[in-house]
């Protein structure tokens, strides 16, 4: 059973899982029946037992414009007992192995007829290929047992905003001064979210709900996961320092996850340190043409919490009144496409029309949100998630205009070169957002949008120079080439002469960029210890002057101190026998393959392609760690694999001045090229999940978190 995506030209086997209503008839006995299991695209509306056939009716569901195909290998199997099966032996209004596309209405009813189920079987299967492939199959048609399981109450936007409710306090909008200082950072913070899964039955084939939350400053990521009891409740502690929107997942993050509020990918549950939040959800799920796969319900229970209150609201308020979750691909994309398009001129249009919107959301929001019976800080920071949405749309289409007609080339010499595309005018762009600078610029509650808006500030044109400052580089007047200096505050003095012209001046986002990209350097720069000491030693004072925020420079002070600490540490392991250390000579292939992971036979492995050029690598294999030390006591190896040209012993001094645990193994340039040819290895970091009986699972991989389903799986077996 599958399901077709015209946008993306691709394929695809997905499934959520959902409890519907069936009507079934047995001897002129109806009752609604219980279904563990059902793929998102298809719905079971009916079953009937006739005297020759029991008749399955289909509702067949995609978004428009997508098909829909049923397989005529199709059959009921009892379940429990693969050898009582039921085969296929008719249709209504369904074509089998045939694409049916969806009309408008996203349906497409139909019925299946099988061979006749005795009445001695219990519950069946509908399986199409692979009785064991559970995601793509309906399972647990339960023929004598009724559904019983039901929605729970949930909190609403009624139960926030009564009628008889009044304003908690006075508010008449957002003043970003309030929060300078930080004070809503918490490096020990936790919220604890507890839950229940209405239809959870442990047959989903996922037994885990994971939550990953970040800082930015330091660029860490936090991965947080629960057990789901049998019931599907759920309990856990979540790391998060400062008040953020992240994603609560289950199972397979393709299949079974559901994104909180608004099912896309850049807002979801609103998470506080301190706060208590109690969620109910269920395995359902439907298409929406604007938002994907989204869940029949998520909710809320209990009292409202603050976390609750700025989730519920940022969803049924501030996206759907100013229309967020179609903003960029009903009002602009259409646009891109036209004969008439050029990504400059529109980039400056777009912006100003978005800075026009922006002044009337700031205009809007204290008669939206002034007299609601919640908390000023709710309002802040519902304020800031709508002024970042707008801002993060505008990097993005700045983003677009940057790398527009950039590209690699090759040079005579067969070395690679990268050259950028046309110069764009910063000034035009910034001219209209230079009347909200405070609120997009200066607002450090925009970190609760966390992630990409943040990362856009790095890498655009306006925050630079703060970047490379950190490295000691003054970029150019052209914005494109740079150059080290040996006076340090030379950089600096660059970078605030240019922001003091632009108008934006020492803002939070300057700050912000400066010090990310110093603790970032710690972790990624390249070279003689003594040398990088030294240099870090230097550039600190710099950063710390031009920052304002207290807050800020403590997060700074501790990456810094923790990286002298294990400098020193360092020092005492250079000289250290490293017994996980092994140097592959080059073979064929598949003997090369064999003879790194024949040592670990038994082990669920994790082959991680890295270099010590590759940013990325490095700051994955960091990123990796807590994952690594959480499955200490399972069969669970990590390998990972360099180029002998990118120095052994450079790569050795890295690897032990981040206590970077696992296995390193060193294979020839000969024995990668091969390798690459055999995976497809095109890029790096690039990793590969091998099960305990040495099969490859799962390729591409970048990073391997804890839940992924291809891990948790090979582990359990």
């Amino acid at each position: 059973m599958n399901y077709y995506n015209s946008s993306t030209m691709k394929r695809f086997k997905i499934i959520s899982l959902f409890v519907s209503c069936l009507a079934i008839s047995f001897n002129s006995y109806a009752l609604l029946p219980k279904i563990d299991l059902q793929p998102i695209w298809v719905r079971v509306t009916e079953v009937e037992l006739t005297d020759s056939a029991t008749r399955v009716g289909l509702r067949l569901q995609n978004i428009p414009g997508n098909w829909v195909k049923f397989s005529s290998t199709g059959r009921l199997i009892a379940d429990g007992d693969t050898t009582l099966q039921y085969k296929l032996i008719g249709t209504e209004n369904i074509e089998l192995d045939k694409e049916i596309w969806i009309t408008e209405s996203g349906t497409h009813e139909g019925v299946l007829l099988f061979e006749k189920v005795p009445e001695s079987v219990k519950v069946v299967n509908l399986v199409e290929i692979d009785p064991e492939d559970t995601p793509n199959n309906v399972i647990g048609i339960h023929l004598d047992e009724p559904e019983t399981r039901i929605r729970p109450k949930l909190l609403t936007v009624a139960d926030i905003i009564g009628d008889n409710q009044k304003a908690k306090d006075p508010w008449t909008g957002l003043d970003p001064t309030k929060y300078k200082d930080l004070s809503f950072y918490n490096p020990n913070g936790k919220t604890h979210v507890k839950g229940k899964i209405n239809d959870y039955t442990p047959r989903c084939g996922f037994s885990t709900v994971s939550m990953i939350t970040y800082d930015d400053f330091t660029g860490r990521q936090y991965p947080n996961t629960a057990i789901i009891a049998s019931d599907g409740s759920f309990e856990m502690d979540v790391n998060v320092r400062y008040p953020q929107f992240d994603s609560l997942d289950f199972g397979e993050p393709h299949q079974n996850s559901f994104i909180i509020p608004d099912g896309k990918k850049h807002n979801y549950m609103f998470l506080i340190p301190g706060d208590t939040i109690s969620v109910s959800t269920c395995l359902a799920s439907h298409l929406d043409k604007n938002k994907g796969i989204v869940p029949d319900y998520f909710g809320f229970d209990g009292n409202p919490t603050e976390s609750s209150v700025i989730s519920l609201l940022a969803d049924s308020l501030i996206n759907k009144r100013y229309g967020f979750d179609t903003l960029y691909f009903r009002k602009y994309e259409n646009d891109m496409f036209s004969d008439s398009y050029s990504i400059e001129s529109d980039t400056y249009k777009i912006t100003h029309k978005l800075c026009i919107l922006l002044d009337s959301i700031v205009e809007d929001l204290p008669i939206l949100l002034g007299n609601l019976p919640i908390s000023s800080y709710a309002k802040d920071v519902l304020s800031a998630y709508a002024a970042g949405q707008i801002e993060l749309l505008m990097e993005e289409f700045e983003m677009q205009l940057k790398f527009f007609g950039s590209n690699i080339k090759r040079r005579e010499d067969g070395s690679l070169t990268y050259e950028s595309g046309p110069k764009y005018d910063i000034m035009t762009i910034m001219i209209p957002k230079i009347r909200h600078k405070e609120l997009l610029f200066d607002n450090p509650l925009v970190l609760c949008l966390s992630g990409i808006l943040l990362k856009r500030w790095e890498d655009n044109a306006l925050f630079k120079r703060s970047k490379h400052a950190t490295m000691g580089m003054i970029v150019s007047s052209d914005g494109e080439s740079f150059h080290g200096v040996s006076d340090l505050s030379l950089p600096f003095d660059n970078s605030s002469q240019f922001l003091d012209s632009i108008g934006v001046g020492n803002c939070f986002a300057a700050q912000f960029v400066k010090t990310k990209s110093f603790i970032d350097n710690l972790y990624t720069m390249i070279g003689p210890a003594d040398a990088l000491l030294e240099f870090y030693s230097r550039m600190l004072p710099y950063i710390i002057k031009n920052n304002s925020s207290e807050k800020m420079n403590s997060i700074l002070m501790k990456e810094y101190n923790d990286y002298i600490k294990n400098a020193a540490i360092t020092a005492n392991l250079l000289n250290t026998e490293d017994n996980h250390l092994r140097i592959i000579e080059g073979y064929d292939a598949e003997d090369i393959l064999s003879k790194i992971i024949s040592p670990y036979k038994g082990n669920v492995l994790y082959l991680d392609f890295w270099g010590m050029s590759c940013a990325p690598c490095r700051a994955g294999m960091i990123q990796q760690k807590p994952l690594i030390e959480s499955l200490t006591d399972k069969p669970f190896r990590v390998l990972y694999i360099a180029n002998t040209e990118d120095g052994v012993e450079s790569c050795k001094t890295w690897l032990r001045s981040e206590g970077i645990q696992g296995e390193h193994i060193f294979i020839s340039n000969e024995a990668w090229k091969r390798l690459s040819q055999l995976f497809n290895i095109n890029q790096i970091p690039f990793g590969i999940l091998i099960d305990k009986d040495s099969n490859v699972i799962e390729t591409g991989l970048t990073t391997l978190s804890i839940d992924n389903p291809h891990l948790q799986k090979a582990l359990k077996e």
